[in-house]
């Protein structure tokens, strides 16, 4: 089951479509870490609160000195670091909006989801329909997401090909 990074739950929390992780992998995991972000002030943290245990489950990573290492030698924060170091421990896949932490995970050999790709899994797997896939990707924009033009483009077109 997928590691999922912090922005990827705040975006769903904000277009109230978090359950579509669990409908697209029934079990994810975050990081202590990861929780602790959201509860800096995110509105909809007792959503996610309530769902551990349930479907998101914590997983620590126990060397948190090679978090600290991955963190100075890459320059990446130690939130990511974590994130990273459980995804590769976990032999999972790790799902991010953050470039740089995609760039470094894949680098460590950790496969990784642009979160955009869940709604294409979802389209594949048929758990959504074209209409439900265009929702969700307008109201992540809308949301603040950030897309590039072309790579918005380019999903659209994913997405009426189904």
């Amino acid at each position: 089951m997928p590691v999922v990074d912090t922005s990827c739950l705040t975006y769903l929390i904000k277009i109230n479509k978090l359950l579509f992780l669990k409908t697209l992998f029934s079990k994810i995991f975050i990081t202590e870490e990861v929780l602790g972000e959201l509860e800096m002030g995110f509105e909809g943290v007792t959503e996610i609160k309530d769902k551990l245990n349930d479907w998101i489950f914590i997983e620590e990573q126990e060397n948190k000195l090679e978090a600290l290492q991955l963190c100075r030698e890459e320059g990446i924060e130690y939130t990511d670091a974590l994130l990273i170091l459980v995804a590769k421990k976990k032999k999972d896949i790790l799902i991010s909006n953050d470039s740089a932490l995609i760039r470094i995970a894949r680098i460590k050999g950790v496969e990784c989801w642009w979160f955009t790709r869940c709604i294409i899994e979802g389209l594949k797997r048929k758990l959504i329909k074209k209409n439900e896939a265009k929702e969700i990707l307008l109201s992540l924009v809308k949301n603040g997401m950030y897309l590039d033009n072309v790579v918005f483009a380019v999903l659209l077109e994913k997405i009426d090909k189904f």
